[in-house]
């Protein structure tokens, strides 16, 4: 799925097996292959590990991101992960999460998640009309 590369991602901090000793950390897809839910992620020091969709967390979208906003006591680290993916730093937002785990849940979603709904197609769309 080339949409998906190039995407930051975390693997879930509560992920039970983790052969690759990653949990927690963020990485960026590097390929996937849907047909096996395979997404090969590759992480700082040249490592590379293979996850299935529900094993890693990616943002949420910007606007899905105010009502958490609108909701949250840590409210200011919220509007750090907004103002990053608006400035199309998505990695640097994924890095507060990390920081901040109060706000895991109400910023991330499964990579399984997101494609289910379909949130990958919508970012594509708005990624091209952006680079117009």
């Amino acid at each position: 799925m080339k949409e998906l590369i190039g995407m930051p991602v975390m693997v879930h901090p509560q992920l039970t097996k983790d052969p690759y000793n990653e949990r927690g950390n963020v990485g960026i897809i590097l390929s996937s292959n849907p047909d096996h839910d395979d997404n090969f992620v590759g992480f700082s020091e040249k490592k590379l590990g293979v996850y299935a969709s529900d094993a890693l967390l990616v943002l949420k979208p910007a606007d899905m991101l105010m009502k958490a906003r609108s909701i949250h006591s840590d409210f200011i680290d919220i509007d750090k992960v907004i103002r990053h993916i608006l400035a199309d730093h998505p990695d640097r937002a994924m890095n507060v999460v990390r920081s901040n785990p109060t706000i895991l849940d109400d910023v991330t979603m499964s990579l399984a998640e997101y494609l289910e709904r379909g949130l990958h197609e919508l970012q594509q769309r708005e990624n091209k009309g952006r680079s117009r």
